[in-house]
Formats: structure tokens, C-alpha cells, sequence
């Protein structure tokens, strides 16, 4: 039983009483935002892991159609061609809020399109490396994806981890250290009363 340092008058009593009320409402706010948060990440989790399996597809057709490329073009036009980039990407960064944590929105700048026209000759080279480079510059949209939904998560964890410290702390030791003390102190008030009326008897 932990008592907290208190004096034991009615007024601190009531104090106490209201301190326990609004602690509880505290506690239950603090409880429901842990779930909520957790509820949030489940959900990102499983879109980041449903995401990752669709690059992950992806990837593999861009490769074939690169193998494709490769076989219908000589080495030499191939590196010649994919030398310089033919397009340049900026990733411009916002922010959401999710249950009053905010969190990073990534995205592309407006000026980068997947289905750009690349700035080689249509003549020297096949379809195959057209659609492989597009499917590259879509998966560089997803990896960005990815990357904003892997920071939420461990912004998210860090959070939920946090907040269910508070409300353990609360549930296990704030709360019932303020039981302890109001018991204690109503102990002490009828203690002292009863004290009184022996007292006030033994004079009458």
C-alpha cells in the first residue's frame, strides 16, 4: 500500500476523490487512443507488406522485359541509352495526423510521370525497354510509398509503446496509490471522529 503525502483533512479527501474521477477518465481517454493507434498500425502494416509484395512482382516483370531489351538491342546501344537519366525525381514531404500523431506524407513531385516519353530513339531500341522503364519509374513511386508508410510505422510504435507506459503507470500505480490514500484518509476522519464522540461522552 503506497500513501501518498497528504494531509488527512476532508477537504484533501474530496480533493482526492475528484483527482481519482478525473484520473479514470484520463486513464480510459489514454486506453482508447492505444487501441486506436494500434488498430491504425495493423492497418498500415498489412498495406506496406501488400505493397511490397506487389513491387516485388513488379520488379520481376521489369527485369524480364530488360532481358527482352537486352536480347534485341546490342550491349553497347543498351548502355548508351540508359547512360543518363531521362528523367530526374523530387520528392516533396507533408504531414497527416493520425488520433493527434502526426505522421509524414512522401510524394513524388508533380513534374515526374512513370509514362514519360525517354529521351532515346524509338528506331534502336525495342517496346521491351520502354515498358521496363516504365515499370521501373512506377515502382520508384511505390518504394516512396513504402518509405512513408514504414516511417508512420515506426512513428506509430513509438507512440503506442509510450502511451501504453502512461497508462500502465496509471492503471497499476496512480490509481491505486490514490485508493490507498482515500481509504487511508476516511480511516483517519472516522478514526478521529470516533475519538471525538468517546471524548465529548466521557465529559458529558
Amino acid at each position: 500500500m503506497a500513501i501518498l503525502n497528504i494531509n488527512s483533512t476532508r477537504m484533501e479527501l474530496n480533493k482526492l476523490k475528484e483527482r481519482l474521477i478525473t484520473t479514470k477518465k484520463g486513464h480510459k481517454l489514454l486506453k482508447n487512443k492505444a487501441d486506436g493507434l494500434l488498430i491504425e498500425f495493423l492497418k498500415i502494416f498489412k498495406y506496406t507488406v501488400n505493397l511490397r509484395k506487389e513491387i516485388t512482382k513488379k520488379i520481376k516483370i521489369a527485369e524480364q522485359n530488360l532481358k527482352l531489351a537486352k536480347i534485341k538491342t546490342s550491349e553497347k546501344e543498351l548502355k548508351l541509352t540508359l547512360k543518363e537519366p531521362f528523367q530526374k525525381i523530387k520528392i516533396k514531404q507533408k504531414s497527416s495526423n493520425i488520433l493527434g500523431v502526426i505522421v509524414p506524407n512522401f510524394a513524388a513531385c508533380e513534374d515526374f510521370n512513370p509514362k514519360s516519353t525517354p529521351n532515346y530513339s524509338f528506331f534502336s531500341n525495342s517496346i521491351n525497354l520502354d515498358s521496363s522503364t516504365e515499370q521501373y519509374s512506377n515502382i520508384i513511386l511505390n518504394l516512396i510509398k513504402i518509405a512513408e508508410k514504414e516511417k508512420t510505422l515506426l512513428i506509430l510504435a513509438k507512440e503506442i509503446k509510450k502511451t501504453r507506459k502512461k497508462v500502465n503507470a496509471i492503471e497499476h500505480i496512480i490509481i491505486p496509490n490514490l485508493k490507498d490514500t482515500i481509504k487511508y484518509i476516511s480511516l483517519k476522519l472516522e478514526e478521529n471522529e470516533r475519538s471525538n464522540i468517546a471524548r465529548l461522552t466521557r465529559v458529558k
